[in-house]
């Protein structure tokens, strides 16, 4: 077996072989380790035990499909898996079909030579708890492809456009994790990639809360260019600029609430109720309002704190991949 001694920074997004075997090569809270070809976010140690997960990459073994997806026009249906590369383009497979047979995304978009915009109608949950995130209205279903421009990207992987006006739900009658914030005591980690397209006042990214301002569970926001997050009713922000992308960060221990964005920390100590028959929406407030202007990428949910170390490690692989901040 190959030793590894040493690594230069210059080292970690490289893929190096040791012993025959490729590996990528992660610094997490300082130190380099090695991260087997192949493994996916949700198989590691520490981005294991999601309570839901969406992303346009693949995040764990065994799973296949990304999202389904309506054509325009027609509003057939079908599955779209992820490519070769274990992500979304015009190469993904196209399966299960409500009509027709497709080979792939780009013949599913331009099947008969006009090109169609696709919308998700569904973002499939990658955790295993079947806790698929929908949206049966078909206009407010967030763009996938744009039949002018194309698949929609953002920093040259896929994303979902909302364009404020779309967003999925996740009823609360649907959550198969019935004790993720719950109570007011419970403990949660979310961590999203998404982008503001405007600075303007309230687009949001991931909620379960209402307009009640005392009684939200939690909102991850955009306000007039601070990057915010309410815990049960108290707001903690960071002022990350009016737009881009971001990796923002919620963390709650149960008694303390932490904000990361762009791997900067602040945190607070908040309390407060919690509205527990609040469905979860990605893309706007649960009531429907302050839709989001931007873009989602990947959004994970684990219902317990992420330490640390887990934090660290969860947040250098999302951001090596959509490469977001230096």
């Amino acid at each position: 077996m190959a030793q590894i001694k040493e690594f230069s920074s210059a080292d970690l997004n490289t893929i190096s072989r040791f012993g025959g075997v490729s590996n990528t090569l992660e610094k997490i809270n300082g130190v380099t380790v090695i991260v087997p070809s192949g493994t996916f976010l949700l198989d590691t140690t520490y981005g294991s035990g999601a309570a839901a997960a969406y992303s346009l990459r693949k995040l764990k073994t065994g799973v296949t499909v990304a999202a389904r997806i309506r054509r325009s026009g027609d509003d057939i249906e079908a599955d779209v898996e992820f490519d070769s590369n274990n992500e979304i383009s015009l190469t993904s497979p196209i399966s299960n079909a409500s009509s027709g047979t497709y080979t792939d995304l780009s013949d599913f978009v331009d099947h008969t030579g006009t090109a169609r915009d696709a919308f998700v109608d569904e973002w499939k949950d990658q955790s295993g708890n079947a806790n698929h995130a929908y949206q049966n209205t078909e206009a407010s279903q967030p763009k996938l492809y744009d039949a002018t421009t194309g698949l929609i990207t953002e920093g040259s992987k896929p994303a979902l456009d909302h364009d404020g006006s779309g967003w999925l739900t996740l009823g609360v009658s649907d959550l198969s994790n019935t004790n993720l914030f719950a109570e007011a005591s419970d403990p949660f980690a979310v961590m999203c990639v998404a982008k503001y397209d405007t600075s303007g006042e309230g687009g949001t990214i991931f909620s379960k809360a209402t307009s009640a301002g005392g009684q939200r569970t939690i909102q991850l926001y955009q306000s007039n260019g601070f990057r915010r997050v309410i815990y049960r009713g108290q707001t903690n922000s960071l002022d990350a600029g009016a737009v881009g992308r971001v990796l923002q960060e919620a963390h709650w221990s149960g008694s303390a609430a932490t904000i990361v964005i762009n791997g900067t920390e602040s945190s607070a100590t908040v309390g407060g109720a919690p509205e527990n028959s609040d469905n979860i929406n990605i893309g706007s407030r649960t009531d429907g309002a302050f839709i989001l202007d931007g873009k989602t990428q990947e959004i994970i949910v684990w219902g317990n704190a992420q330490d640390s170390t887990n934090r660290a490690a969860i947040r250098t692989n999302m951001n090596n991949y959509f490469s977001i901040y230096s």
